[in-house]
């Protein structure tokens, strides 16, 4: 009988980069063990394609108590300050009491010898005491310190392994976290493919449009380089609550013959291998799945630095820079973009590290882990 895995996620009807690692995780890993993923957010159907072996069970959480930002942001925009108050209490009072009767569903489906892994704090509050759990921390040690992380932590129980996506996160951890800890890296969806310098000077930003992301940085970015006379496009693939702030700085920095808002795309290796450059934003990250793809496809990425691991990710003159300041970041765009031998010899030495974190590595790791 196959050992079974029951993974815990946010949602299926849309996903960010902690979805779609699991998902992609869990298509290959039911080659060898019987999974279920428990979706907590209500769904009609999956927009991801997911092993049909792979069994999907639905705690129908309500959108309220997960998506709360957005919640707020509308009513806010309504001005409907008394739904905004009602929405708060709610929310307080389903975290701290109405979650155990979603911890009871998952302990009467699993037994001792099952194994269960959640992938994010909204997913980990559900975890049962008395059952084998693992937490795949899927962000850097800035954000597990943060405040409202650690006071979450204090109303779970105690995980029996922490799973880090770095070994410089899992470094920075307490001793005592690390006596039960490892870390492994995510894979990418994308297969590793070098691809020529494409000339196009297309530089992409693929990410969701919210404030951790920092597109508004980009377009900041993206008006350097057209005060320097720089010959570029930048186009941003995603969607979120900042999609409109982001129409308007466009409009307003005159930048709508540089910088594309393309939507949400179902082809991302399409709009790699189109590209010269990836431009990376963000105030902090675990393990950028924008930038295992890029990596997948010979693209170099410009990156803010987001986090402890970033230098372990990002290597210098091998697949990108980290760059502080939107000034710094324009300038090494230029550079790069103007000097077409360097930028063929970095892709080179990207698509060189996409190959040493193959798919074989990742998944032999990830046994190793279940299997302990």
């Amino acid at each position: 009988m196959r050992k079974r895995i029951f993974w815990v996620i946010q949602q299926v009807h849309k996903v960010g980069g902690a979805e779609i690692v699991t998902i992609n995780l869990a298509n290959k890993l039911i080659e060898f063990y019987d999974i279920t993923l428990i979706v907590i957010a209500d769904f009609e159907k999956p927009i991801v394609e997911i092993d049909s072996r792979i069994k999907l069970l639905n705690l129908k959480v309500a959108h309220k108590y997960i998506y709360i930002d957005k919640y707020i942001s509308e009513k806010a925009k309504r001005f409907r300050f008394d739904k905004i108050i009602i929405a708060i209490f709610q929310l307080i009072f389903f975290w701290l009491f109405g979650k155990y009767r979603y911890r009871r569903m998952i302990k009467d489906m699993t037994t001792e010898e099952d194994l269960i892994i959640a992938s994010a704090m909204d997913s980990y509050m559900f975890a049962p005491k008395k059952r084998k759990v693992y937490f795949h921390f899927h962000f850097n040690y800035r954000f597990f310190r943060k405040f409202y992380h650690r006071f979450g932590l204090l109303m779970c129980r105690k995980p029996d392994k922490w799973l880090f996506l770095t070994e410089s996160t899992l470094k920075r951890m307490p001793k005592r976290i690390q006596k039960k800890a490892t870390y492994v890296y995510n894979p990418s969806r994308l297969e590793a493919k070098l691809q020529p310098v494409s000339e196009t000077k297309k530089i992409i930003f693929l990410s969701r449009f919210v404030n951790q992301k920092k597109p508004l940085k980009a377009i900041k970015v993206a008006e350097i380089l057209k005060q320097k006379k720089a010959t570029f496009e930048l186009h941003f693939y995603g969607d979120g609550i900042l999609e409109r702030k982001m129409i308007k700085a466009i409009k307003k920095r005159n930048l709508e013959d540089v910088c594309f808002l393309r939507g949400k795309t179902d082809n991302v290796a399409a709009a790699f291998d189109s590209a010269d450059l990836l431009l990376l934003t963000s105030s902090f990250e675990g393990f950028p799945l924008s930038i295992l793809e890029a990596n997948s496809r010979s693209v170099p990425v410009i990156s803010s630095n987001w986090g402890d691991a970033c230098p372990e990710i990002i290597i210098k003159d091998k697949n990108g820079y980290i760059c502080q300041k939107n000034e710094e970041m324009a300038d090494k765009i230029i550079e790069l973009l103007n000097d077409s031998k360097k930028l063929e010899c970095l892709r080179e030495e990207t698509y060189r590290i996409a190959l040493s974190n193959s798919w074989d590595k990742i998944i032999k790791k990830w046994k190793n882990i279940i299997n302990d």
